[in-house]
């Protein structure tokens, strides 16, 4: 009987621990796509930040959507994890990026995040490196460029200390003003 209660307590803690989501799916350019989306608390009261986080190579929406759980730390933004997509394409318009990446990573991982970092700055005109906060490297935008921030942290393919902090930060920081009629 006891063995029964506590399993019966333990599943009704993951059950509730687990944030409610939506699972969008579309069809674009032939390509079926899904993403889970967590609508922010109030979502369907007033305007709510809505923040796309993608997962790199090699993961996929389900393990990123457990190890990030930004949905939790901040309730009340929209969040959206879609499932990736390999791309050959390459950006061409600065825009802000904030790009964290574990110095442990798997070996086949350890040198493209550099040249991804060199990339990001690149692309954004980025000037001279200052310290954002503890850890996290910021590139101000140069001209006609945009700011861009790097967390080179101690650790593998986990997430880090103190990364959604970071990130609810940062959008904060680069809110996009409603339009006024």
């Amino acid at each position: 009987m006891f063995t029964r209660i506590c399993v019966l307590s333990l599943v009704l803690l993951l059950v509730d621990s687990v944030a409610a989501f939506d699972t969008l799916e579309l069809e674009i350019e032939g390509l079926k796509r899904t993403a889970r989306v967590y609508p922010g608390k109030e979502a369907d009261k007033k305007p709510v930040p809505l923040v796309f986080v993608f997962h790199g190579r090699g993961d996929n929406l389900q393990n990123f959507t457990r190890a990030v759980h930004l949905d939790k730390d901040w309730p009340e933004a929209t969040i959206v994890y879609p499932r990736g997509l390999k791309r050959e394409d390459e950006a061409s318009q600065a825009r802000p990026v904030m790009y964290l990446f574990g110095k442990n990573e798997p070996k086949q991982y350890q040198e493209m995040w550099s040249e991804t970092a060199i990339a990001l700055v690149n692309l954004n005109h980025g000037g001279p490196q200052q310290e954002w906060t503890p850890n996290y490297m910021e590139f101000p935008a140069g001209q006609g460029g945009a700011q861009t921030i790097i967390n080179l942290y101690r650790a593998g393919h986990i997430w880090p200390f103190n990364g959604n902090r970071n990130i609810i930060r940062f959008f904060k920081e680069h809110r996009i003003k409603p339009e006024t009629p």
